[in-house]
């Protein structure tokens, strides 16, 4: 009896450490995109969290270079792609990574060290990426998706709300909506003569 009631009182904390994030679990500077792009030297070596939208991959020899559009991060570290961009930053990424899975509108989270800028062109503007060395990395598919509410429609009706048993079997007609009141019209004073 004693290990039944240990085990049920250990549920909770065990279920709550399955939905940590594990993105979080890493201590990172604040840097934005825009200031490691312009001050590269400053923040060179220092651990960020970023995510976004995935706008290109390249695979080379030994690594690969994924493009993405900076988005700000929802809860469980999940980029919001239905938020305003925060700049674009390039990902480095060691050995192989398939372009049918890290293609738009899939999005990535990234925990790394910054390394620095590369240039690149966006049509034909030449764009300066803050680049980050992964470390850690999150793929989610597709766009970013919110729970919606629930909606009941005005003529929901639950027995059990309003009356107790035994009068739940009977559906009681909900009571008519009166139209609003309307003063009568006035009669138009008769003609001066």
């Amino acid at each position: 009896m004693r290990n039944l009631l240990f085990l049920l009182l250990s549920l909770p904390f065990a279920i709550g450490g399955c939905t940590t994030d594990p993105l979080k679990s890493v201590e990172v500077s604040d840097v934005t995109i825009s200031q490691a792009a312009a001050t590269p030297d400053a923040f060179r070596g220092q651990l960020v969290r970023w995510g976004g939208t995935i706008i290109g991959i390249s695979n080379l020899q030994d690594h690969s270079m994924v493009e993405v559009l900076g988005k700000p991060l929802a809860s469980f570290s999940e980029p919001d792609d239905r938020k305003m961009s925060t700049g674009r930053f390039m990902v480095r990424i060691p050995g192989f990574v398939d372009p049918a899975e890290y293609q738009e509108p899939n999005r990535l989270t990234v925990v790394g060290s910054l390394a620095g800028v590369t240039q690149g062109k966006v049509g034909d503007f030449t764009y300066t990426y803050p680049l980050v060395e992964a470390r850690q990395r999150k793929l989610w598919a597709g766009n970013y998706q919110v729970a919606q509410p629930l909606y009941y429609s005005p003529g929901w009706y639950d027995p059990f709300y309003y009356h107790r048993w035994p009068y739940w079997y009977a559906a009681y007609p909900r009571p008519p909506v009166k139209p609003p009141v309307k003063p009568p019209a006035s009669k138009p004073p008769p003609p001066a003569r």
